[in-house]
């Protein structure tokens, strides 16, 4: 009786689908500790509760603010208090992608349509930066805010402690490479410039006014940065996509697979953003034109993550106390939740097998896999049987119809659900599916009996 296992990254390669045909979708691997029936148990992301709506389309930029968030969202810029109040701060030109928030000593500052802001509670002022007169990124470090002028290699900074203030003296100018920056981004305690064609880190001096900054002895790294919203910091790290279409994580090396460069070549990815839960932290890659990929820090692992069968709208997030946040297309904030909805809609999971094949014909008589079912199954009180949906397909693309088996009642944790006399093959794909509004792990490997 040979195990089919489950619990692999998605690895359908969009050149190839029949290639590889395992999928993850909405759901992850976790591992379990050794010994027990299977090397590890398949979880659901997280879904998405309405939060705050704050009447605008596209999410630009999130940060925290002064226990809140601060989002750009359209044209505007926003506050979001914890209790979903929103606010709207005023109309900061954000008309294109290139759009930043970070905050300073007391302010909340931005960078939209090539112009400067801040905001320190009550007023929204902008200015120009010193000898930045098109602001394309902004970036805090040290006391410092920093912000790169768009189309050249000039950056500059502020007065120490004071975002307010700015003098025409007070920048410098990335020379390794003619190229321009694209994005500055603070991380750990250096001051990344990244360009096409690589990166350089430069540091804070101890000294004033001009001599501020200091690049950090040595040639520039490669690769570059593949686009402004293609890169982010986490806890001890930072992801970003490089110029060359892969994906990296500083101090690491590539993390990419094939198919996840497959998709970043053909469709490429609008924007990068990382969140956490139950102690995985997840970079994820959005597309507008297919399901994001989600790369779990923990196993080393990709999956995908759709919504409602599309691809996924989230383009920011950001964690507020304990709390994840996550900002929308639709102009969306929603709180990242266990319940597996997304606004009120189930969050179907889809489990895809890599293929099963023996050289020769044959027969699957018997398919059995191992739900583990705890507490309300159904969700929201409802006692009616939760369901997994199990799907065959000869080659790997297209699907069979659907077979349901019911989960069993709520504390039956030794439930086995079984599907006989599936057909023959000469290579089999086998689908998982469920789409109860509650978490119900199921172990990585199922039994198939030929």
């Amino acid at each position: 009786m040979p195990k089919v296992q489950f619990a692999g990254q998605s690895a359908r390669d969009a050149d190839n689908p029949a290639g590889n045909p395992s999928r993850l979708i909405n759901g992850y691997s976790e591992p379990m500790v050794p010994g027990g029936r299977a090397g590890s148990v398949l979880r659901a992301v997280p879904g998405m509760q309405d939060f705050a709506e704050v009447g605008a389309v596209f999410v630009r930029a999130m940060s925290n603010f002064d226990d809140g968030i601060m989002a750009i969202v359209g044209e505007n810029l926003y506050r979001v208090q914890t209790d979903g109040t929103v606010t709207l701060i005023g109309d900061i030109d954000a008309t294109d992608e290139i759009a930043g928030l970070d905050q300073s000593t007391g302010y909340a500052v931005a960078v939209s349509g090539r112009k400067y802001w801040h905001w320190n509670g009550t007023t929204l002022a902008t200015i120009v930066p010193g000898n930045v007169p098109n602001p394309a990124s902004v970036a805090y470090l040290g006391g410092y805010v920093i912000v790169s002028d768009y189309g050249t290699r000039v950056f500059g900074w502020s007065a120490l402690a004071d975002p307010t203030t700015w003098s025409g003296l007070d920048f410098a100018s990335a020379e390794i490479t003619p190229d321009p920056i694209i994005r500055l981004i603070a991380f750990k305690d250096a001051l990344y410039i990244f360009k096409a064609t690589g990166f350089e880190r430069w540091a804070v001096t101890g000294l004033s006014g001009p001599d501020a900054f200091q690049r950090i002895g040595g040639a520039q790294e490669e690769p570059g940065l593949a686009a402004y919203g293609l890169i982010v910091t986490f806890p001890n790290g930072m992801a970003f996509v490089g110029s060359d279409g892969r994906v990296y994580v500083f101090g690491v090396g590539p993390i990419s697979t094939p198919p996840v460069e497959v998709a970043i070549q053909r469709l490429g990815p609008s924007r990068m953003f990382y969140y956490e839960q139950r102690g995985h932290g997840f970079i994820c890659l959005a597309f507008s034109d297919t399901f994001a990929w989600c790369y779990d820090t923990a196993t080393g692992e990709w999956h995908e993550r759709s919504q409602d069968d599309m691809p996924w709208q989230v383009r920011a997030a950001v964690k507020v106390g304990t709390n994840w946040y996550v900002g929308t297309d639709a102009g969306k904030i929603a709180l990242l939740t266990d319940a597996c909805t997304d606004f009120g809609s189930p969050m179907v999971r889809r489990y895809v097998s890599r293929t099963l094949e023996t050289g020769e014909r044959f027969i699957v008589s018997k398919v059995e896999a191992f739900p583990r079912i705890d507490g309300d199954i159904q969700g929201d009180g409802d006692a009616t049987e939760a369901k997994v949906t199990l799907k065959t397909s000869r080659d790997g693309i297209t699907f069979g119809a659907p077979k349901d088996r019911g989960v069993g009642a709520a504390g039956q944790y030794e439930t086995r659900l079984v599907w006989r006399q599936l057909g023959q093959f000469r290579r089999a794909t086998i689908e998982i599916s469920q789409s109860a509004t509650v978490d119900i792990p199921l172990l990585s490997e199922i039994d198939v009996v030929i």
